[in-house]
């Protein structure tokens, strides 16, 4: 879902007006991409696996299937997405055998392996928000150096790591791994993702505090400082007065 990704963002795309986004209308610009690179990959000859594994009418059903899934892992259409799976849920239950079909199940189920990192052991997540910070970063060394609005997150002059995630697991990870708990086990995930926003709401006091400490130093008043004996103006010669 993520193959031949460039690294930036949808929005940097768009406002660069790049050939894809024109490709695809500034719509899912880098979505969009993955499933036709997937697909053009797949359909050489020496990767046409499904062809040779599934009837047209199979292969047809899957595709549908494929393309809204990787469509839903846009960011943009997160909240939406959440909340209408979240109504779902609640309208129709638990058990997929009563829905109308399993694709929104399937669409959650593969936007939340996505944003998952943070919900690994603690040790790869933070790998995991070096990496994707790394990917901002140079985003916004790009936008910097193009004269454009850094993008949020893409400023490595004034973006605090454990901040950046604190915000994210509360808003974004946690909720849809809630969302996903009455289809699967997910106590798991939900103790890595506490265990790690646990130790990054640490560190972003722990900056918090060393910026105060800063603040305070650079405000106190610097006292004049005495040179040394040796340092100072030799005295004034006792004058001798005039004969007369």
């Amino acid at each position: 879902h993520d193959v031949g990704h460039p690294g930036v963002t949808n929005n940097f795309r768009v406002a660069s007006g790049d050939e894809d986004a024109i490709t695809y209308s500034d719509q899912s610009v880098n979505e969009y991409m993955h499933l036709a690179l997937a697909y053009r990959t797949l359909q050489r000859p020496e990767n046409d696996f499904l062809r040779l594994a599934l009837m047209p009418k199979q292969r047809q059903s899957l595709r549908a299937m494929v393309v809204p899934m990787v469509l839903a892992t846009d960011m943009a259409s997160h909240f939406p997405k959440v909340k209408a799976f979240q109504e779902l849920t609640k309208e129709k239950g638990a058990s997929v055998v009563g829905w109308d079909s399993s694709l929104p199940l399937l669409q959650m189920l593969l936007h939340g392996a996505d944003i998952s990192n943070a919900a690994r052991p603690e040790a790869h997540s933070r790998r995991w928000t070096d990496f994707i910070l790394e990917e901002f970063f140079l985003q916004g060394d790009i936008e910097r150096n193009l004269g454009r609005d850094i993008s949020p997150l893409c400023d490595r002059n004034t973006v605090s790591r454990p901040g950046s995630q604190v915000g994210f697991m509360g808003f974004i990870v946690r909720p849809t791994i809630e969302t996903l708990t009455p289809f699967c086990d997910t106590a798991p995930l939900l103790a890595n993702l506490q265990a790690y926003h646990d130790t990054c709401s640490r560190e972003v006091e722990e900056e918090k505090q060393r910026a105060q400490r800063k603040q305070s130093q650079d405000a106190s008043p610097v006292p004049p400082v005495t040179p040394p004996p040796s340092a100072r103006s030799p005295p004034d010669p006792p004058t001798t007065p005039a004969p007369p």
